[in-house]
């Protein structure tokens, strides 16, 4: 049997069939979920979409941003930006 994702790790949307949502749309609606239960907004998501004849159905769950800075970059920090 499998364990469900702690909570708060997704957002689970159903449309009725035929409609469909824009990546900005989808961010909104996401937006908006986390925002209602109380959750803050996420700085980044993937969603993994399932369509069938009842809908489609958007597991919405969180990407965290990750920079790293490149060894060759440090003189030129260190030339332009200064203490």
């Amino acid at each position: 049997m499998d364990s469900p994702l702690p909570a708060g790790r997704c957002v689970t949307v159903l449309l009725p069939s035929g409609v469909g949502l824009t990546a900005g749309a989808a961010g909104q609606i996401l937006a908006l979920a986390r925002r209602r239960c109380g959750a803050p907004v996420w700085a980044g998501a993937a969603a993994d979409v399932f369509s069938g004849r009842g809908g489609t159905l958007l597991i919405l769950r969180e990407v965290r941003c990750d920079a790293r800075l490149a060894e060759y970059a440090l003189p030129f920090i260190h030339k332009y930006f200064k203490d």
